[in-house]
């Protein structure tokens, strides 16, 4: 599930390794693109559950 979808991938959720993760899109050093570095930050399988409504 994306979020922030311009020019890419911005935010979401994905399965990382088997385990639900909360994405962002790192911007370059000039801040005007998208890099091709994400932060995953573990997210609870309850938030997994409520974000995709299951």
């Amino acid at each position: 599930m994306a979020w922030d979808l311009y020019d890419g991938r911005g935010t979401g959720l994905a399965g990382v390794q088997g385990l639900p993760r909360y994405f962002a899109c790192q911007m370059t050093a000039g801040g005007d693109e998208y890099a091709q570095h994400f932060t995953l930050t573990p997210i609870k399988v309850t938030l997994l559950a409520l974000a995709t409504g299951q």
